[in-house]
């Protein structure tokens, strides 16, 4: 079935279930009925009772002429890339495709230089909050991932610029305290994750860490090269070559606590 592609301004916002989700337009197309569909969202499946809440708006966004039948067809998925772990800290992943060299026989054996760009950053930080917030070992901290504290060396933190893991994979800012990057973070990359300390003030700062590598690799190998942040499956009837271009992963969202409802009763005068 021909698929066809949906004009618009930006990404697609939507809310459900207390989730906040920006829909790229490359994910919803018009089918040969003329009726929008967005089940090639990699999220949809996810949505539950929230599809139909979904389809509903898309069809008033139609109504509306805010999304309109574009004049060629849609192309159609390469593949889809989710972050390893839920939580908004998928939201700073980003993979970008250069030097495509399709594989017509064999799909999956398409080359591409797969570049992935990982940031993660903690603001609001203190020498006393730091273990806590970053965590003191792998899978620790508010959200886990990047890097651990490994020991506190000081009381005076200042700013320091973007200043690269050494080949054990530990940073060390003199007085202050000593990162490490997290378990499994692949630290023998041509461009070493860095880690800066901004907007110190008053006894708080914000800490970014960033990592990046790229590989010129089989679209069947990416889950095994760069597994550690990303899941990555071939899109229906398998890997097709990839646009080249950046895309930026989205939608993820942490977990919200449950409140109760409550009402204030004024009293009488």
């Amino acid at each position: 079935m021909a698929h066809f592609a949906v004009f618009g301004n930006g990404p697609v916002e939507f809310v459900a279930q207390g989730h906040r989700y920006s829909i790229p337009l490359s994910a919803i197309y018009f089918d040969e009925r003329g009726a929008i569909n967005a089940s090639n969202w990699s999220l949809y499946g996810s949505l539950g009772s929230g599809q139909s809440d979904l389809n509903g708006w898309l069809s008033y966004l139609v109504g509306r002429g805010v999304l309109t039948l574009a004049k060629r067809p849609a192309p159609l998925p390469a593949l889809t890339i989710a972050a390893k772990d839920p939580g908004a800290f998928g939201n700073s992943i980003a993979v970008t495709f250069a030097n495509v060299k399709p594989n017509t026989a064999a799909p999956e054996e398409t080359t591409a230089d797969v570049t992935i760009n990982v940031t993660q950053i903690y603001t609001g930080l203190s020498l006393q909050n730091l273990a806590s917030r970053i965590g003191t070992s792998q899978g620790g901290g508010d959200p886990p991932r990047l890097v651990h504290l490994s020991s506190t060396t000081g009381s005076s933190v200042t700013v320091q610029p973007a200043t690269p893991f050494d080949t054990s994979g530990q940073v060390a800012f003199k007085d202050a305290f000593t990162l490490e990057l997290g378990t499994g973070v692949p630290k023998n990359t041509k461009q070493p994750a860095t880690v800066s300390v901004q907007d110190v003030d008053s006894g708080t700062f914000t800490l970014v860490t960033r990592w990046t590598d790229t590989k010129n690799i089989q679209l069947q190998d990416i889950q095994k090269t760069f597994g550690f942040f990303v899941d990555v499956a071939p899109a229906s009837g398998g890997f097709k070559p990839p646009a080249e271009g950046t895309v930026v992963l989205s939608g993820g969202a942490d977990a919200i606590s449950a409140a109760k409802a409550q009402a204030i009763v004024i009293a009488s005068s």
